[in-house]
């Protein structure tokens, strides 16, 4: 397994997606401490390619399908029975020709004053969990059993890349990078308006998820982006992102 890391100096933090708030001398880099329940609802605004499973072809998406962020209740247990916590990115699309497709893309994580490490993963299409899809960090990584997904703090010019951090045996890309802008510009959502950095996250696992293009406060989360994603049964999205409601 290779991993590298580039551009950033001490200090690391998370996903998707979330952030403190600084002091009186201007905005932070420093991410929020996760919280239990956490909430961030995204329109979801695009085309969906479905799987032959599903019938094939290309809708667009009606206006009211979303992503959904969230810091689940539970816990879980990674390779070396360490319990992590669950940030669950759920997409829930209406189809025009009436079809409701739901996929999610889960993360297993936990928090320490480097940032957010990623200890495993579980994609799946619907609404039904299976622990049989879990795939964890093994611990031939170093460190072992985890990587980092988001620095704290979240400085501008920052590069992150992984080969293969959770040791998949496909072929293909299997890999994950992070690209940090350098300087924030107002982004106005539904939500609000926002003064966020440029972020490109590209998860590639067992199936690919890119937030690419995106707006990240660290004092707040993710607040747009671009959406393209692939779930387990081979459905393609791609889709704009805008941050609808958080709590």
């Amino acid at each position: 397994m290779v991993k590298r890391i580039t551009g950033f100096v001490a200090a690391a933090g998370i996903a998707s997606l979330l952030a403190a708030c600084g002091g009186s001398k201007g905005p932070s880099d420093h991410l929020l401490t996760l919280r239990s329940g956490a909430t961030w609802v995204y329109n979801l605004t695009g085309t969906v390619t479905l799987a032959a499973a599903q019938g094939g072809g290309t809708q667009d998406l009606q206006a009211n399908s979303r992503l959904t962020m969230q810091i689940a209740a539970g816990t879980s247990r990674d390779l070396n029975n360490q319990e992590v916590g669950i940030l669950d990115r759920k997409l829930d699309m209406f189809l025009l020709d009436g079809r409701e497709i739901k996929g999610n893309f889960r993360l297993y994580f936990s928090q320490s004053a480097l940032g957010i490490f990623v200890h495993g993963v579980n994609n799946y299409v619907g609404d039904t969990f299976n622990a049989t899809n879990d795939v964890f960090v093994p611990a031939t990584t170093n460190p072992a059993f985890k990587f980092l997904y988001l620095p704290d703090p979240l400085t501008d010019n920052l590069a992150l890349s992984y080969t293969n951090p959770l040791g998949l045996t496909a072929t293909g890309d299997i890999s994950y990078n992070l690209q940090i802008g350098n300087k924030r510009q107002s982004v106005k959502t539904p939500a609000g308006e926002f003064f966020a950095k440029g972020v490109s996250i590209t998860e590639s696992f067992n199936r690919s998820l890119a937030i690419t293009n995106a707006g990240f406060v660290p004092e707040t989360g993710l607040v747009s982006g671009v959406v393209n994603a692939t779930l387990p049964d081979g459905t393609k999205i791609a889709a704009v992102i805008t941050l609808r409601s958080l709590n």
